[in-house]
């Protein structure tokens, strides 16, 4: 005869209890990990994507105000175009919105999976599948407007400082190029960074040891 007791379902220890694979129902170090950078990346995205689309509209503003002069001289005030193509600038502003949504996503299924629930890592997968192909979207366009704006940016920069008295001694125009693929070259940098992330939330949350720890 077993002197085994049967566990009392309603115990506060009831949660903890050995799962059918043997885990003790707690996740790792490294699954509660990903799941805080997942939550604090959501709302650092949400924030962002805030203050962008506050810039675009804004930008687009001074932007479409710039042939008031600037001062007393008669000089004009640099006119950038944001809308580089037809619609890039609604591009630009619907593609903050989706990383918006994103970014909620992000939050909300950190909390769910900080609370153990499967629903929360099933989001946290599909999300981080959702922002790979938004951040490879998102580097494509960006690439495109920086390249589409960057010619006006250095002609009317170049313009101005030409009209200044004090002259640089080395090829400004160079430089300006020379800093323009530097950040392309961080920015390309970053943006696999975040998708190799991406990546490791995405198979980490889909193994079977870890869905285990959830209910």
């Amino acid at each position: 005869m077993s002197n085994t007791s049967p566990v009392n379902p309603f115990s506060p220890t009831a949660a903890y209890a050995p799962t059918v694979d043997g885990s003790d129902g707690q996740m790792s170090g490294f699954t509660k990990a990903i799941l805080i950078i997942f939550l604090v990346l959501g709302i650092l995205g949400i924030f962002g994507s805030l203050i962008a689309v506050g810039q675009l509209i804004i930008g687009s503003a001074v932007s479409a105000n710039a042939a008031v002069p600037a001062d007393g001289d008669g000089a004009q005030a640099p006119n950038i175009n944001l809308n580089v193509f037809p619609g890039a600038l609604a591009i630009q502003i619907a593609m903050q919105f989706v990383g918006m949504i994103l970014s909620a996503l992000m939050v909300i299924s950190g909390v769910m999976g900080l609370k153990h629930r499967i629903s929360g890592l099933n989001l946290i997968r599909w999300t981080a599948a959702g922002l790979i192909v938004y951040k490879v979207v998102e580097q494509v366009l960006g690439v495109i407007i920086t390249f589409s704006m960057f010619d006006q940016i250095k002609t009317q920069a170049l313009e101005q400082m030409n009209k200044g008295p004090n002259q640089p001694d080395f090829d400004m125009g160079q430089f300006m190029d020379i800093m323009l693929y530097v950040g392309l070259a961080f920015g390309i940098l970053w943006t696999i960074g975040m998708i190799v992330l991406y990546l490791v939330v995405f198979l980490h949350a889909g193994k079977q040891a870890v869905r285990a720890r959830f209910h």
